[in-house]
């Protein structure tokens, strides 16, 4: 109690109140439904980006007819296995 007084008197003398401190008690809602399909909305569009970028960045030949067409000649092809 004796702290309370000390902290009193401690205080500026010109300061007044013009209106009393008001808080909500009630709990803000999350929209838990909301940010669960936004985030797996925005996380597929994401992921398909990113494949897509990756898929243009590929570097590869799968048919002897993308060596042909630049201008490389192909003297024999291995067939893919079923297996």
């Amino acid at each position: 109690m004796n702290i309370l007084r000390t902290g009193r008197v401690g205080t500026v003398g010109n300061v007044r109140i013009i209106d009393e401190a008001s808080f909500f008690s009630g709990a803000v809602a999350l929209r838990k439904s909301f940010i669960i399909a936004l985030s797996t909305i925005l996380g597929g569009m994401v992921g398909i980006g990113i494949a897509f970028v990756l898929g243009f960045m590929r570097r590869g030949i799968e048919t002897p007819k993308e060596l042909e067409d630049a201008g490389i000649s192909v003297d024999a092809s291995v067939p893919l296995s079923e297996q």
